[in-house]
This record gives C-alpha cells, sequence and structure tokens, in this order.
C-alpha cells in the first residue's frame, strides 16, 4: 500500500464554514511537500419522497437556492453539514426540517461517498426520508434565507426532464439520484411506473 509520512499539520485558516488543513507529507520517493486540504465532520443529502395516498405518484421535495460561486439560482435534494458527534441520521433529519419543514416518519441511509478526495476529508451521506403532510415552518439560517431557498414537489417524470434539461446540475444531487436508483427494490417501489421517453 502507497503510504505518505505526515511530519507536521496545522489550521491553515478556519472560518465558521471552512477549516483548511496544511500538512508536510514525505511523499514515497522521499520528497517532502506542502499538502493542503479542507477538514470536515462530513455532510449529508436527502432524497425526501413524500407519500401521500390521494397523490397519483409520489413526489420528490427538492429546494431550490441561490449558488454564489457558480450564479445559478439551482434545483437541488435538501443538504448540509454535519455538526460535530452528530449521527449521519440526526443530520439527515435536521437537515430536512430546517430546509424544508418536513418531518421524515422514516429515515435509511443509501451510501456514503467522499466529495472530493483529492482536496478534502469530507463524506457525503446519502439519505433516504420519507415525509407525508405537508413541510411547514423552515429553520433557513441566513444564508438559505438571503439564497431564497424555496421548496418544490417534483414528481418522477419532471424529476427525469429536469436531469436531461440540466436544470439540476448539482453533482451531490446526481449522486444521490445515482445511488437511489442504484438500490433496485426502492427503484422499483418509486420509479416502477416512470415512462422511458
Amino acid at each position: 500500500m502507497i503510504k505518505w509520512k505526515t511530519i507536521s499539520k496545522e489550521i491553515a485558516l478556519k472560518t465558521d464554514h471552512l477549516t483548511i488543513v496544511k500538512s508536510d507529507v514525505e511523499m514515497p520517493n522521499g520528497e517532502i511537500s506542502h499538502y493542503y486540504y479542507t477538514d470536515s465532520p462530513g455532510n449529508v443529502i436527502i432524497i425526501p419522497v413524500k407519500l401521500d395516498s390521494e397523490l397519483s405518484e409520489h413526489k420528490y421535495i427538492m429546494v431550490r437556492q441561490y449558488r454564489y460561486p457558480v450564479g445559478s439560482y439551482d434545483l437541488e435534494f435538501p443538504a448540509g453539514r454535519r455538526e460535530s458527534g452528530e449521527s449521519i441520521l440526526d443530520a439527515a433529519a435536521r437537515e430536512l426540517k430546517e430546509e424544508t419543514g418536513y418531518t421524515a416518519t422514516e429515515t435509511k441511509l443509501l451510501y456514503t461517498m467522499y466529495s472530493n478526495p483529492a482536496g478534502n476529508n469530507s463524506t457525503t451521506s446519502i439519505c433516504l426520508a420519507t415525509v407525508v403532510g405537508e413541510g411547514k415552518d423552515t429553520e433557513l439560517d441566513q444564508h438559505e434565507e438571503q439564497a431564497e431557498l424555496r421548496v418544490e414537489e417534483i414528481g418522477a417524470d419532471e424529476l427525469h426532464k429536469k436531469i436531461l434539461s440540466m436544470d439540476i446540475s448539482d453533482a451531490h444531487t446526481m449522486a444521490a439520484i445515482a445511488a437511489f436508483i442504484m438500490n433496485s427494490k426502492l427503484a422499483t417501489q418509486y420509479l416502477g411506473s416512470q415512462s422511458e421517453d
């Protein structure tokens, strides 16, 4: 196994939302290199499925918000950072409630992935949550309010069209959709009636 030896490690930058670590490392060839990466307790992204006997199809609860770095108003699944010491499922339930107002009746972990192993040690955990009723009383933070976060309910066919039209372009949302579809039992349950066009 390839082994890099850590010689020293220090925090180069720390804010409320970001910690950047500088490490001096000895690489396998013996050279010393400075390596910078983002340190994080991890993130969660939630696929909320609204189950309602009065609906002809299940709905997916999504959020649209302004993303300053790319200058666009993006459609995504709700997501956010885990707090230190917080479990994945607790973080998923909290973020779902804060961003959409919905309370999950059941939450399940589908997959955990590294968001960008070249530049950070953060994981993103993809969770499925079933919700009922109407979302009420969101608990948006100041950044989410200023980003004009809005909740949207999307049917399976509409979700497919929004992917093809690139209205959904967030990599974590796309990874969540892929993880959801790869779980064949869930895909059959929730997407079995989806048209193929």
